[in-house]
């Protein structure tokens, strides 16, 4: 079977080329986007509990959508492509890292920030200098999950037209070859474990220099 796999590889290796850089481009923009936006929701979430209350119930709402049931819904709305990839894993993705960031923000000893406050630091500044800093570890926690996640999901765009390593899985499926499939979920499971294991080390320093 590995030699099958490496066969094909160097048979298809412009179209696996091809492939892994629609996955990995999906996936950041699809990680920017959640970023931009559960990072903002989680900290506003943690200040504001009228807030956290219909925008948490929103989030626990959207984690218990199937992911593939999520790609199937906006597929008649928005068409095959991109557009329906994109939005399915940024919904996905966002509960995770915007309650990994509340968490995160409301971990923070208390007396910390009135210390700063006390030094006459603004409001803007103990966010940004106290606050997230402080809270860093817990929201790359966040970041490693919604990214590995992010990696994973990206294999069902295949099935709404966007391209990916998923298209690999879908062909072998289909096909019935089973070295295609591997190479596609083989290659998904070593990004995957390559980005948890940077962002994990991007972790274990931040713990270190908050320590």
């Amino acid at each position: 079977m590995i030699f099958e796999m490496i066969a094909y590889i160097q048979k298809d290796y412009e179209r696996y080329l091809t492939l892994i850089e629609q996955h990995v481009v999906l996936d950041l923009i699809a990680f920017v986007i959640c970023v931009g936006a559960a990072v903002p929701l989680g900290y506003l979430c943690a200040k504001k509990e009228k807030a956290a209350i219909p925008i948490m119930a929103a989030a626990n709402l959207i984690m218990v959508i199937p992911s593939l049931a999520l790609f199937a819904l906006l597929q008649p709305i928005l068409g095959i492509g991109n557009a329906p990839a994109l939005t399915a894993l940024v919904f996905l993705s966002i509960p995770t890292m915007l309650i990994s960031t509340r968490a995160g923000i409301q971990g923070v000893d208390p007396s910390i920030l009135e210390n700063a406050s006390g030094m006459g630091m603004p409001q803007w500044k103990v966010c940004l200098q106290v606050e997230i800093p402080l809270a860093m570890p817990a929201i790359l926690n966040g970041f490693r999950v919604t990214a590995v996640s992010l990696i994973a999901g990206t294999t069902i765009a295949a099935y709404v037209g966007a391209g990916g390593l998923g298209f690999y899985i879908k062909l072998g499926l289909t096909a019935r070859q089973h070295e295609v499939m591997y190479i596609g979920a083989l290659t998904v499971a070593a990004m995957a474990i390559l980005v948890d294991c940077i962002l994990a080390h991007i972790q274990k320093k931040q713990i270190e220099k908050i320590a």
